[in-house]
């Protein structure tokens, strides 16, 4: 019914037994065509108001352009009611009124095209190119919805609607009716076949049928594979690497602080000099800061210390690692004489605020999760003001022992690129006294340019909408009619993941693009104030999880699609059977692996980093068990401990990365023997079955090499011309199956 029913697809689709030629869909389609465009054409005609303009992925269209394309619809019911007269019309040419009705239609679809095509040209002549391109997309979007939108759910609807008020099977309707000489033939024909030539061919149908199938949802899954793929890599350039490397480079002494004098003299000597430096040889590339830099202070409140009979004279306060719970909120105090004076003239240093009121958001550090609010200092938009600004905190000791964490956040804008560089550097401050640090950049596009690789990704991105909308409306027919029974199979709940994870990407681009537009019209009202771009941030993290999934659930259904090959089946069977021995080796393999973490952190977690915290060890062992192995961390683990540390290293490399690794692949090797040969026996078997004949050549040709690699096994001087007359007979029969081979084929 879809091929038939579709206007617009059934000009390619139509089934040989319909009486809508051609030719009158074709000008049905072109009528339809004409007054879509003379519909948009008049509510451009009509106002003049100006529209926001919103963008979806790359696509960028306007308000007023969907609610014009939304109105035209309506505007073009009535031809679709002309439309649909018709092609009921067309069905019953033998019936006097129909006849009549089809004059009237004929008529009617030439009047609608020449009066529409008419007032679309008058309309046209008194805009400007930019209402001209404003009604282009609109009359775009309109035929898009009406293409894969309305015909699909049409098509779908009056499927459902047939289901429902008949309990028969709908039967077609063809012009000619068969004659009852051709009837009785058939009856005839039918009647004297066998049945088992009737079950024969019932299941060649149904075996061509379901290749066709497969091939089509292959090639529509490999289609849709490459557009993820173009969503996915299409704003990944080398620039953005080359953006983020160069801000890396800059601030590459920022891994190097260790307390609060080390982090003011990099704020003063680095930092600073490189954000607010002017370059006028490369003032047109260099990068700019958006809004001020910003530092913002985490503090964590005083407690009592536990003490006892050896700490009872420690009299100063213990302090907590930072939580939510533990955060300190109060105003700070001054510490020096003249910190009245100045407090009162710049009180924000030493207030704290919340992240609503800071329009900031929380995020992790190295060690702990941090909230948006805390004490911000502002930079200002100079360098000398910077400076001063930095020294007066420094001299006030705005960073002390409380201080839990330094979030340093400023926007970096290469105009030339059009990429915004999100930083944030934190600098947090353990109970230990030690400092450590983290930074982040992530990068984020600001607007759409129209270059060749935007416009085909916007292409690809309409593609990927039209498949998301026919995979809707072919989940909901096998959910009408598969009922329960559809989410009890695999097969179709992964079909089903795949179709939720299209349209949370969807989701998640439409948001993106959504609260970047957003960002960028409040970057233009003010560019020296603060703009929070991690909200986008976020979506951006979203949508590149879905893409990375949904390309997993695409790949494993190609995978699963292509089941009839060979060696697809060949690899599922050798996992099948490897799953057998694989638990007991992984037992095997996690009590050694623990066996050396636990001993690693208890000799070298003292003295070496890599063993100072379970993770820490876990991480590195891992990566030795993968084969990443370097010189480095053994030389640090033999230096540790120069006797013990050397026998450590070797064991560990021997033990795991050697042999039990080894016997990983060995036994993945097994099972991948025993699914070979347990696939080349079901082939033979099955032919066997369907008479078909069997390639004697081959199987003998196995059974000779097979026979070979045994006799060698177990081989000595003695047995050797055992051996040759046991090749002499194995050829012998290979040649005499080779020459019945020839007298069959002859």
């Amino acid at each position: 019914m879809f091929s038939d029913g579709h206007l617009w697809m059934s000009i390619l689709t139509k089934t040989p037994g319909s009486c809508f030629s051609r030719f009158q869909r074709i000008s049905s389609c072109l009528c339809l065509l004409y007054c879509t465009m003379d519909a948009n054409a008049v509510f451009y005609y009509l106002g003049n108001e100006p529209s926001q303009k919103i963008s979806l992925g790359p696509l960028r269209f306007s308000a007023r352009q969907a609610l014009t394309s939304l109105r035209s619809i309506l505007l073009t019911l009535p031809t679709h009611i002309i439309i649909t007269l018709f092609s009921k019309a067309s069905a019953s040419p033998q019936n006097r009124f129909w006849r009549c009705v089809l004059f009237l239609t004929w008529g009617l679809l030439g009047l609608v095209t020449a009066t529409s095509a008419g007032l679309t040209v008058s309309y046209s002549l008194m805009w400007g190119s930019e209402k001209s391109q404003e009604w282009m997309s609109s009359v775009s979007v309109s035929i898009f919805q009406d293409i894969f939108v309305l015909q699909p759910l049409k098509c779908f609807f009056l499927a459902v609607l047939a289901s429902m008020l008949s309990n028969c099977r709908v039967r077609k309707v063809f012009c000619s009716k068969q004659s009852p000489v051709e009837s009785a033939d058939d009856n005839r024909s039918s009647a004297s076949a066998k049945p088992n030539e009737l079950s024969a061919s019932r299941k060649k149908g149904v075996a061509m049928a379901r290749r066709r199938l497969i091939i089509r949802q292959t090639l529509f899954y490999i289609f849709f594979l490459v557009v993820v793929g173009v969503l996915t890599y299409g704003n990944r350039d080398f620039s953005r690497y080359l953006f983020v490397k160069t801000l890396e480079d800059h601030t590459e002494s920022f891994e190097e602080l260790k307390d609060e004098t080390s982090f003011w003299n990099w704020i003063n000597e680095s930092l600073i000099t490189y954000l607010y430096s002017t370059n006028q040889e490369s003032s047109e590339l260099a990068s700019t800061v958006i809004g001020m830099v910003r530092m913002r202070q985490l503090r964590v409140k005083k407690v009592q210390c536990l003490s006892d009979k050896v700490t009872q004279w420690w009299q100063q306060p213990c302090l907590e690692s930072y939580s939510r719970k533990n955060e300190y909120r109060e105003p700070l105090r001054s510490k020096k004489g003249t910190s009245s004076l100045r407090f009162n003239q710049c009180p924000i240093p030493w207030l704290h605020k919340t992240a609503s009121e800071l329009d900031s958001s929380s995020k992790w550090g190295r060690h702990a999760w941090y909230g948006g609010g805390g004490y911000l200092a502002e930079l200002g938009y100079e360098e000398e003001t910077a400076r001063a600004i930095t020294n007066l905190l420094q001299s006030e000791t705005w960073v002390d022992r409380q201080t839990s964490a330094i979030v340093l956040e400023f926007l970096l804008l290469n105009p030339g690129t059009n990429i915004l560089a999100v930083s944030s550097f934190f600098v947090e401050f353990l109970q230990t006294g030690q400092a450590t640090v983290k930074r982040s950049i992530d990068t984020i596009s600001l607007y759409t340019t129209e270059s060749f690789l935007q416009i085909f990704q916007g292409i690809c991105f309409v593609f990927f909408i039209s498949m998301v909308i026919f995979k809707i409306g072919e989940t909901i027919a096998h959910v009408v009619k598969g009922r329960c029974r559809y989410f009890c199979s695999f097969r179709c709940l992964l079909d089903f993941g795949h179709l939720a994870t299209s349209i949370l990407l969807l989701a998640s681009s439409f948001m993106k693009s959504y609260l970047t537009k957003m960002s960028v019209l409040r970057l233009d009202e003010n560019i020296f104030a603060h703009i929070n771009f991690e909200t986008p941030l976020v979506w951006v993290e979203v949508e590149n999880s879905l893409l990375a999934f949904l390309t997993f659930v695409t790949t494993f259904k190609l995978l699963q699609l292509t089941y009839f090959n060979f060696y697809t089946r060949l690899f599922s069977n050798a996992l099948r059977i490897w799953m057998h021995d694989l638990p007991s080796f992984c037992m095997v393999l996690s009590i050694i692996f623990l066996a050396f973490l636990h001993t690693g952190i208890l000799v070298f977690g003292p003295s070496i980093g890599r063993y100072a915290s379970f993770w820490r060890a876990f991480a590195f062992q891992l990566e030795i068990t993968l084969g990443k192995v370097k010189a480095r961390p053994i030389k640090e683990l033999a230096e540790g401990i120069p006797i013990f540390g050397h026998l450590f290293a070797v064991s560990l490399l021997f033990s795991i990365t050697i042999v039990l690794m080894n016997f990983f692949v060995s036994t993945l090797n097994d099972s991948l023997a025993e699914a070979k040969t347990a696939e080349i026996d079901r082939e033979t078997e099955q032919a066997v079955t369907a008479g078909q004949p069997v390639n004697t050549i081959c199987l003998k040709t196995k059974t000779f090499f097979d026979e070979i690699s045994e006799q060698l096994k177990t081989i000595d001087t003695l047995q050797l011309p055992i051996l040759r007359l046991k090749v002499d007979k194995v050829s012998r029969r290979i040649d005499d199956a080779i020459s019945n081979d020839v007298d069959i084929r002859e």
